[in-house]
């Protein structure tokens, strides 16, 4: 097709579509193109620089307009503070770097074979309670003293209370999982997933955090979706909700004390148990009860699995 038929053809569906004669529209194709307007040619760009020196916390871009705030970030003093070490950022870094943090800390390195890796779990717990449990939150500018002067244990006392609400959320029952923790979990990141943020320009740690949170959303949601396996059935993935609670319990123990799983301990009556399960209480407190059984005890019976199975205690501190 030549060039004069493809402006003729133009002419035509123009003229069709504006309710204009065939020669308004050839000479409405014939006129050039005019451009931006003229006030937007004769605006110079907008450059919005990045401010030199992280903000203090709650920044709201007024102290420095046409500037794009730097809001402080446990990373921010790696290269200007040389004593502040990976390590100690990484623990103060939410949602993500704590929970990575506590899984290279405390779990077990396999000699063999695969080890299960659900991390981003913990991290989406974590920002499920920064949302709903802003009190947990630890406090910035006590942070940001923790992290500069590169102490760990400072960092961990002070997310102890988001540590103590992640651990009663990951280590709550089966039944009490599927009834509370998982629809919870569940309507969170729908929420997130679907809601759009009117988010500030000038905030880029606020931005990246939101992005974070909408990436570990997303990862719950397609988990859930079912897929056809390698045997032809479908099923969603199995998500093993529990990996984290066992590292939240050391540290906790660590910082207030109690019996971790598999000690053996004595009761008052002088029978000798092993510690199963851990109950929480108040927050900054050692464990309120725990589930145990007693040492020697016969196997389940198959027709009554539930005799001398596991006894709640509760332990006076």
């Amino acid at each position: 097709m030549t060039a004069d038929k493809h402006t003729k053809r133009a002419a035509r569906d123009l003229a069709a579509r504006e309710g204009i004669s065939y020669t308004a529209a050839r000479r409405r194709l014939a006129e050039p193109y005019p451009g931006p307007a003229a006030e937007s040619v004769s605006e110079p760009p907008r450059l919005y620089p990045i401010v030199t020196t992280p903000c203090d916390h709650g920044c709201d871009g007024t102290p420095h307009p046409g500037y794009v705030c730097e809001t402080w970030t446990p990373f921010n003093p790696i290269g200007s503070s040389p004593r502040t070490s990976w390590a100690t950022c990484q623990a103060a870094h939410l949602p993500s770097g704590r929970s990575q943090s506590l899984t290279d800390r405390f779990r077990e390195k396999p000699e063999y074979g695969y080890h299960p890796d659900y991390t981003w779990v913990l991290a989406l717990v974590y920002a499920l309670l920064l949302d709903e449990e802003p009190e947990t939150a630890p406090d910035p500018h006590q942070l940001r003293a923790a992290v500069e002067a590169d102490d760990l244990a400072a960092v961990d006392s002070l997310m102890q209370p988001l540590d103590f609400a992640a651990v009663r959320l990951l280590g709550a029952p089966i039944d009490e999982w599927h009834a509370t923790s998982f629809p919870r979990i569940h309507a969170w990141a729908t929420k997130v997933s679907t809601t759009e943020l009117d988010e500030p320009r000038w905030d880029m740690a606020l931005l990246e955090y939101n992005s974070r949170c909408l990436k570990l959303a997303e990862r719950w949601l397609e988990s859930q979706k079912e897929r056809r396996n390698y045997n032809g059935y479908m099923e969603a993935e199995r998500i093993y909700w529990w990996f984290s609670e066992p590292f939240l319990t050391t540290l906790l123990m660590q910082q207030v004390g109690g019996h971790p799983r598999g000690s053996e301990v004595q009761l008052g009556d002088g029978r000798r148990v092993t510690i199963r399960g851990v109950h929480w209480g108040e927050t900054g407190r050692p464990p309120a009860a725990y589930e145990v059984r007693e040492v020697g005890a016969p196997p389940f019976p198959l027709d009554n699995p539930h005799v001398g199975a596991e006894e709640i205690l509760s332990v006076a501190r």
